[in-house]
């Protein structure tokens, strides 16, 4: 019983259509624990590690050149980056803290997810399993 429940909220969290809005990068918490977004930005790019992809990407914002395409990098209701920590990382870097950027907002908490994630991980690893084996 408790596994099918923690099942549909995961896949809630997963699944969830984010509300798009406008943002101050500066007001993007990067981690649960570095608030400000400059002390996380204090070593760039070395705090990330870059794919030749993500490279590509970062110059083309560097060179105003990037377009996302529909795909925002993802923040919590209360500011926490989960998704484009990159893309975040390069905006901040080159434009500073008071860029406005698009990004995907999500309903729930970040400890919301971290909790349902840490009790959910077995049942995490079966339901991208399936929509893998669904989408192919």
């Amino acid at each position: 019983m408790i596994l099918k429940m923690l099942k549909r909220r995961w896949y809630g969290v997963s699944h969830e259509k984010k509300e798009l809005t406008t943002i101050r990068i500066g007001d993007i918490r990067f981690t649960i624990f570095k608030k400000s977004a400059l002390k996380f930005n204090k070593r760039f790019p070395r705090q990330l590690g870059w794919t030749d992809k993500q490279f590509k990407m970062r110059e083309q914002i560097r060179k105003r050149k990037y377009k996302p395409r529909g795909k925002h990098p993802n923040i919590t209701k209360d500011n926490v980056c989960v998704d484009g920590h990159h893309r975040l990382a390069a905006l901040l870097e080159y434009y500073g803290e008071d860029y406005e950027i698009t990004v995907g907002k999500s309903k729930y908490t970040y400890g919301y997810i971290f909790w349902l994630a840490i009790l959910s991980f077995p049942l995490i690893k079966t339901i991208y399993r399936n929509d893998k084996d669904l989408n192919s």
